[in-house]
């Protein structure tokens, strides 16, 4: 939670300093981007339960 918090906070930050508004679409690419780089879930083996 406190990565994509940090990650959000930096990506909004490029639209302040710019004095750009933040589109849906602007947010939609954030959390496609994000949903891109997030690692893929290892399932635990039965046998090492």
């Amino acid at each position: 939670y406190n990565i994509m918090k940090e990650q959000l906070k930096e990506y909004l930050q490029k639209f302040a300093e710019n004095k750009k508004v933040v589109r849906e679409e602007d947010i939609k690419e954030f959390f496609s981007s994000m949903e891109s780089n997030k690692r893929q879930k290892v399932s635990v083996p039965s046998h090492c339960r």
